[in-house]
């Protein structure tokens, strides 16, 4: 899955090399493009590029806002591996000032207040109804777990206390 993010990060309009390094990262992090962690050594060595020319591109990126290094270390004068954060600019990110603002007030969901002015529609249809068994183990799930359950709109079973 990490893949798709890196299929994106190919149309971001960047150099060629700064591209690879985005790409790069994006197969090292999770499906956000978060946490991605890699040395500058295994950075070269996966991109054929030098040391100093991957420091030299991480810095472009992090001033273009592409990426968010958290430098780390062990000791004074001893350097940990990086942690990298792809920047999404097609998503709105909230700066760590505002996070804690929105934090410090109330909980707020994602969606929560968002309404997009030209609904779909899909958005207009009829929820969905219940999935058949048949569709249930074809999805992979198996009978009686939550997942199947839910599914199929049936109450979740109790389990017994004891």
């Amino acid at each position: 899955m990490a893949s798709s993010i890196a299929k994106i990060f190919e149309r971001v309009q960047t150099s060629p090399a700064e591209s690879l390094i985005l790409q790069t990262l994006a197969h090292k992090s999770n499906i956000q493009g978060q946490n991605a962690r890699m040395s500058y050594e295994a950075l070269a060595a996966s991109t054929d590029f030098s040391e100093r020319w991957c420091k030299e591109l991480v810095r472009r990126l992090e001033e273009k806002h592409l990426l968010r290094v958290q430098r780390l270390w062990l000791a004074p004068g001893k350097c940990a591996i990086n942690r990298y954060d792809l920047v999404c600019p097609w998503r709105r990110e909230l700066t760590y000032r505002e996070a804690l603002d929105r934090k410090s007030t109330t909980a707020h969901f994602s969606g929560e207040g968002f309404q997009h002015p030209y609904p779909t529609q899909r958005e207009n249809k009829e929820p969905a109804g219940a999935c058949s068994h048949e569709m249930c183990l074809k999805a992979g799930l198996t009978e009686g777990s939550e997942a199947y359950l839910a599914a199929r709109g049936l109450p979740p079973t109790e389990e017994p206390s004891g």
